[in-house]
């Protein structure tokens, strides 16, 4: 992902992940899958 956001013009980083709870690692958000769902339907995660 690092990679990544070095190549292109990215606004946020989200890794969705089995993971119980979110975190942040570095400028990379880690997201649960059912709060990314959640986040996206409410309109959080595109603007």
């Amino acid at each position: 992902m690092k990679s990544f956001a070095e190549d292109y013009n990215v606004k946020q980083l989200i890794l969705v992940t089995n993971d119980p709870y979110p975190r942040i690692m570095g400028n990379i958000s880690v997201l649960p899958w059912k709060i990314f769902l959640e986040k996206l339907w409410a309109g959080e995660v595109i603007k």
